[in-house]
């Protein structure tokens, strides 16, 4: 079962848990440990992202996702586009695919937790929006397709 907690009382965080907390798919998942956000004020966030995420989960901190509510702001996040987003990174926490050599199947597989919530289109607006503000750097073109795969 994935427990959601909430310590600094982050409001976006709050009606996340009120909606899902307590979905089935949640209560589905083998895993031990809470699910901790935090955001901007935690002494540690820097440690988990880079300026240009909105959100990120980090593998030195099992369980930890965190939210740049500023870069949501920014980038006119709504609130089911930073759901689906929050699905996301939990997606990935969740996925047990071996990363060295499937980085595009784990970022498929993470898609699939926040479209297993009914976020699909909100994820692929959200990645648009993330995209389209030139924050988001690749060259591979894997984004782009993803956001595909998310309309279909």
């Amino acid at each position: 079962m994935v427990r959601l907690t909430n310590p600094q009382n982050i409001p976006i965080i709050q009606e996340l848990i009120d909606e899902f907390g307590t979905h089935p798919i949640l209560d589905q998942q083998n895993f031990d440990f809470p699910i901790i956000f935090i955001d901007e004020s935690h002494p540690r966030f820097e440690w988990f992202t880079s300026p240009d995420a909105p959100f990120a989960s980090n593998t030195l901190f099992p369980g930890w996702i965190s939210i740049n509510q500023r870069l949501c702001t920014e980038l006119r996040l709504d609130i089911r586009e930073q759901f689906a987003m929050l699905f996301h990174e939990l997606g990935h926490i969740l996925d047990h695919t071996p990363r060295i050599g499937n980085g595009f199947q784990r970022e498929l597989n993470a898609d699939q937790f926040a479209v297993d919530f009914g976020l699909s289109e909100d994820l692929a607006t959200g990645l648009t929006k993330l995209v389209e503000s030139g924050r988001y750097q690749e060259t591979s073109g894997d984004m782009n397709r993803r956001i595909a795969l998310l309309w279909q």
